[in-house]
């Protein structure tokens, strides 16, 4: 029986260590999102701008840091831009995004699950979430899927 943490715990702690120094941000503050391709698919910083804000919402996607190999993640993309976000002395608010992007029509940047994971998908398409009518949702997996070793 296996008891290695699922690979979402470790990208959650991963991606915490990035964080820890992040005060919460008095709700006075303005955030803006930063547009979804600013990193790349192959995690790298695609664009530089600043914005007169007090701080921006950055998407932090597995299908980007988890993308090739479980449990090898690859930060540098991110760091640069959080870099960038420190220099001009604003604050950020991550989101966690386990889903996938843009394959469904959701929007203009594809962003998918990691290709390990679609390389599973292609033996077992009920990994992805199924609504009840039977439509697969391939940029989202089952709820079930936490539970099992994949």
């Amino acid at each position: 029986m296996r008891t290695e943490k699922p690979a979402s715990g470790l990208f959650l702690s991963e991606c915490s260590q990035y964080f820890q120094s992040c005060d919460p941000a008095p709700s006075s503050c303005f955030y803006c999102f930063l547009q979804m391709g600013i990193i790349n698919s192959h995690c790298q910083l695609v664009t530089q701008r600043s914005l007169n804000v007090d701080g921006v919402i950055v998407y932090c996607w597995c299908g980007i840091v988890e993308a090739w190999i479980p449990r090898k993640y690859e930060w540098s993309g991110y760091r640069d831009l959080f870099g960038i976000i420190k220099e001009f002395k604003l604050k950020v608010h991550v989101v966690l995004s386990f889903h996938g992007s843009g394959e469904t029509g959701s929007g203009d940047v594809l962003i998918s699950l990691p290709n390990w994971i679609m390389e599973i998908a292609k033996e077992n398409q009920d990994i992805f979430f199924t609504d009840c009518e039977g439509r697969r949702n391939t940029e989202c997996l089952s709820w079930g899927i936490g539970k099992e070793c994949i």
